[in-house]
């Protein structure tokens, strides 16, 4: 247990302490081991973070089987995404936590330079098939300084839904500083905190998303490494998340200032607002609970569609097993034929669900349930769970 920040090693104050979980991509029978979900807030830089972690290599083995190109909604938002990047012809993006190369595909023609960094090997393989470069490594100063002798500096480092998930988020931020050029911009995306809590999306600050980042904190902890916020823009990915943009000028901005301002007004450090979002996740699990055993009463068959962090998160709270739910529905090939972690419950592909008897499916994923329901040629009756 840290009782410290990562970044900044000042005093961790306590916000939440929700029940012991297994990691949500230990998808094996046997892997039932659970570990402490605590969050904390940093009283200094307002980095809020898990208090408990587990090692990155537990976490994001070589194996780990999550794949960006899987959901179209995901290529539809890279290919948008693309359009916002100021990048010249022959210049250099760097892409950390590249996954596949479902992003860097937009730019691996011979128009501009680019390069992918990310630990799966499972992803990188995919993205080397695909014509994407790619390292299989994980981003650390060690990792810049090897890609700087290489290939030189950066015009643009890119990363989406990755920061939340290194721990040496310091030793990341000096190789970031370190790979861009004088002139350069850094894009971050990730879940913006406030609307993880404001529309109490819980299931989504399980043990892989170490930290989850206001524009506050953001400010806070990337000035240190001389990189400043320049624009921030919200979009609805996974539920609410920011696209921010960094650059080695510092201009303060007055409409940084003000999202700033209005954070502070919602800050977790107030006890008035940990006790709201404490008993609206208490509500939110006993409505959830209450609609199932619901269900179940009157002899429904039940299953499940989409195995992520979401998914073994909200089952694990809320105490399910087979005879709760019969199976979960997954595409992505490394997951099929398993179980979902700490419990007895399959993954089955979408397939077998074809000829599966189901009266209710209940859609984990709900940031992808338009897409699910669309692509599945069943007729049953969904929940979105959310």
């Amino acid at each position: 247990m840290q009782k410290k920040c990562k970044h900044c090693s000042s005093n961790l104050k306590k916000v939440l302490d929700l029940p012991s979980i297994p990691l949500a991509n230990s998808f094996e029978k046997s892997a039932k081991k659970k570990y402490k979900l605590s969050l904390g807030i940093c009283v200094k830089c307002k980095l809020f973070q898990q208090i408990h972690i587990p090692s990155k290599k537990d976490i994001f083995n070589l194996d780990y089987p999550y794949l960006t190109s899987k959901s179209q909604k995901n290529k539809i938002f890279f290919n948008k995404l693309k359009e916002k990047i100021s990048l010249k012809k022959n210049q250099f993006i760097i892409d950390i936590g590249c996954n596949d190369g479902t992003f860097l595909k937009n730019f691996e023609n011979k128009k501009y330079k680019h390069l992918g960094i990310d630990p799966s090997r499972i992803a990188t393989n995919l993205a080397k098939k695909r014509g994407v470069k790619v390292y299989n490594d994980f981003f650390d100063l060690n990792s810049a300084k090897k890609i700087l002798q290489k290939h030189g500096k950066a015009d643009v480092i890119f990363s989406s839904n990755t920061l939340a998930h290194v721990e040496n988020i310091n030793q990341v931020l000096k190789g970031i500083s370190l790979l861009l050029n004088q002139n350069g911009a850094l894009y971050v995306q990730n879940i913006y905190l406030y609307d993880l809590i404001e529309k109490v999306y819980f299931d989504q600050i399980y043990h892989e998303h170490i930290f989850t980042y206001s524009i506050e904190s953001l400010n806070n902890i990337f000035q240190k490494y001389g990189l400043y916020l320049s624009k921030v823009e919200f979009n609805d990915i996974q539920g609410g998340s920011f696209l921010a943009k960094f650059t080695k000028i510092n201009k303060r901005k007055k409409t940084i200032l003000n999202i700033i301002d209005r954070e502070q007004k919602k800050s977790m450090l107030l006890k008035k607002n940990q006790f709201q979002f404490k008993n609206s996740i208490n509500k939110k699990l006993k409505l959830f609970k209450n609609l199932i055993n619901k269900k179940l009463k009157k002899n429904l068959i039940i299953s499940g569609y989409g195995a992520s962090a979401k998914c073994v998160m909200m089952i694990n709270l809320l105490k399910l097993n087979t005879s709760h739910i019969k199976f979960i529905v997954d595409n992505t090939p490394k997951k099929q034929n398993k179980y979902i972690p700490g419990t007895d419950i399959p993954i089955i592909s979408p397939k077998k669900f074809i000829n599966k008897k189901s009266d209710i499916c209940i859609i984990f994923t709900w940031n992808y349930a338009k897409e699910i329901i669309n692509k599945t040629k069943k007729k049953v009756n969904w929940i979105i769970l959310k």
